[in-house]
């Protein structure tokens, strides 16, 4: 049996050839050896599973799917979305907390995976086990090589998933197991940091009062590093039963080991269930899934691609490519809002308090950095925590870059990704935020706060305004290789641009730089 063979085989892929084909083949090769060591599980259970529950069950939901017109990988996807409502609820309600619980998080968060990835899923568990054993084994866990060896692991193991995803569906968007590796990927880790943390704090406890070290005296620890480090190695079950929680183990968000053995004690709850901030996730997911279902079809990457090669299109003024494709990025994002509000919705019934977005500040944001901040806020923090405040304390450009490289690298291998993230980076670092210190002093008298008291309602709107245009705009320009992939189609659209915002970079940078810096008057009290 060739675990891979699902993805192997998917319509409309195209093979790559060179180092991608050789990767793929290594992976082959490797989970066929993971299937070798797990065949008396498989042959014992894995069989009966399949013949007399899977298959069956596969077959009448491909009936459904197919008759409303959706791929039976993304029905059933969704059919577990919906689901953990219910399940939900069973945790919240019926569940004892403690090992009942992180059991049920195991079972039934496996079983998504199997039913959803098939043998694929044994890549999770198996770089997840490799892991556990280095967080055991690993004498010195105060040791910098810790940590890093454990994001060196789980970041090589994900490039070759992505490798072989290439060679077999490239630039295709078909759900796979990908997705899973790359939410594993980042919870293996922030454990082993956790850990490293808790190790690192004990450490600096003995050499100093317990109050200088909570206040960071002369160490690299932030207050986050701090808040979310364990001073012991999880058991087995809690780690497993963290790794694949059935509710977010899908569509993430990512989250902490503390907040889950919090989850799983009782401790730090929503007392009540958020209604209105279910009910409010819920229209958004709906709202969503009517827009892709009415314009899904018409904006999509494919469409885009078309649009930039169109020998029509190529004669549209600037601002009106740069609309279109405004409005092709706007539609690639609907169908991860129908997800994440979906998934944050369950939690919150459950009891889990956490955000994956903000769908209004995301879809108004009018700066750069609230675009990455709001779009996937469990992710963004996680490189905040675990990539940014690590590099320089989070104090240098240098953290910048880095985090948006190690993002790239989280995504894929395809080149629009690093164009993207490269060019968002310089950006923000270097344009954005010195628009923000430069200009956003003329308009308003209290800067932190768009709208405060201090600044006039007039000032306040057009600023909002202006900000939100021009930020969308740069955004048009800049996200699309992300959803392009290859370097031909992200070159194209430059080309169909007439690369309008890389000539403008360094223009705009030196006029900003030239702008007096107008101080912001404190408000004296009477």
């Amino acid at each position: 049996m060739v675990i891979i063979a699902t993805a192997s085989s998917l319509d409309g892929s195209s093979s790559a050839t060179g180092n991608e084909a050789f990767y793929s083949e290594m992976m082959i090769q490797l989970a066929n050896q993971i299937y070798t060591l797990t065949k008396p599980f498989t042959e014992t259970i894995g069989k009966p599973f399949q013949n007399h529950f899977y298959e069956p069950t596969i077959s009448q939901l491909d009936k459904i799917s197919s008759s409303i017109g959706i791929d039976i990988s993304q029905f059933v996807y969704m059919m577990f979305l919906f689901l953990n409502f219910p399940l939900a609820l069973l945790f919240r309600k019926v569940i004892p907390n403690g090992t009942a619980k992180h059991l049920l998080s195991v079972v039934i968060g496996l079983f998504y995976c199997f039913f959803t990835f098939h043998w694929q899923t044994l890549h999770a568990l198996f770089i997840a086990l490799i892991n556990y054993i280095w967080i055991v084994i690993f004498p010195n866990k105060s040791l910098g090589f810790f940590p890093l060896f454990s994001f060196l692991l789980g970041f090589t193991y994900l490039t070759l998933c992505h490798l072989h995803r290439m060679s077999t569906n490239y630039l295709g968007w078909t759900l796979d197991f990908t997705g899973l590796q790359m939410l594993i990927t980042l919870k293996i880790i922030s454990v082993t940091f956790n850990v490293y943390d808790g190790a690192k704090y004990k450490k600096l406890k003995s050499a100093m009062n317990d109050k200088a070290a909570d206040n960071n005296n002369g160490t690299e620890m932030n207050e986050s590093h701090i808040k979310n480090r364990m001073d012991r190695i999880p058991t087995p079950l809690e780690y497993f039963g963290f790794l694949f929680m059935p509710i977010p183990v899908l569509s993430g968000p990512i989250y902490e080991m503390k907040s889950y053995l919090d989850f799983v004690n009782g401790v730090n709850l929503n007392e009540n269930i958020p209604t209105l901030n279910i009910l409010k996730n819920i229209f958004f997911s709906m709202w969503n899934m009517l827009l892709f279902m009415m314009f899904g079809n018409l904006l999509g990457r494919e469409q885009l691609v078309e649009y930039i090669y169109s020998p029509i299109a190529q004669n549209d003024s600037i601002f009106k490519k740069i609309f279109n494709t405004w409005l092709f990025i706007l539609f690639v994002r609907v169908k991860y809002y129908i997800a994440w509000h979906l998934s944050e919705s369950a939690l919150l019934i459950s009891g889990f308090k956490i955000q994956t977005m903000d769908y209004l500040k995301m879809e108004l944001s009018s700066n750069l950095r609230d675009i990455t901040t709001n779009w996937n806020i469990s992710v963004s923090n996680w490189l905040k925590y675990y990539v940014y405040t690590r590099i320089s304390n989070g104090q240098s450009w240098k953290s910048t870059l880095m985090t948006f490289v190690v993002s790239s690298l989280w995504h894929g291998l395809y080149p629009g990704y690093y164009l993207m993230w490269v060019s968002y980076a310089l950006s923000l670092q270097f344009i954005g935020r010195l628009a923000h210190r430069k200009i956003r002093p003329y308009f308003l008298k209290d800067v932190r706060n768009v709208f405060s008291e201090r600044n006039s309602k007039i000032s306040s709107i057009v600023y909002k305004v202006l900000s939100y245009s021009v930020t969308q705009v740069v955004a048009s320009y800049l996200l699309p290789p992300f959803v392009l992939l290859s370097l031909d189609d992200s070159l194209q659209f430059y080309r169909f641009t007439n690369w309008i915002g890389h000539f403008m970079f360094i223009p705009l940078y030196a006029v900003l730089t030239l702008i007096p810096t107008k101080r912001e008057k404190k408000q004296h009290s009477a």
